[in-house]
């Protein structure tokens, strides 16, 4: 499918899918890009992920957030840092060390 002007898809009932079952798959986007989801999100990802930002990147969430790690977890940050909590904040493991 090739479009040289603009293109829009307007499905009112039922569902969409995109399926790709060998291959690969590349989007390049040099404007703006909205995502709004009005439901539940799933990502299932069975190999490497890597994430490059390359200006401020926000998050926000408005409810509770579960994140859990089966292997190592490495943070590193390279200029200043704040952890704020407006509650009380739990920091627990086999050793903890202030440096």
């Amino acid at each position: 499918l090739t479009v040289d002007g603009n293109m829009d898809v307007h499905c009112t009932g039922g569902n969409v899918m995109e399926k790709i079952t060998t291959g690969t798959k590349t989007v390049d986007i040099k404007g703006a890009v909205t995502h709004t989801y009005q439901d539940t999100l799933t990502e299932t990802i069975t190999k490497a992920v890597s994430q490059t930002y390359s200006d401020t990147f926000t998050l926000a969430v408005t409810k509770d957030v579960t994140q859990t790690f089966s292997a190592a977890l490495k943070t590193e940050i390279t200029a200043a840092a704040d952890i704020k909590a407006g509650a009380a904040m739990t920091i627990g493991g086999s050793t903890v060390s202030f440096n």
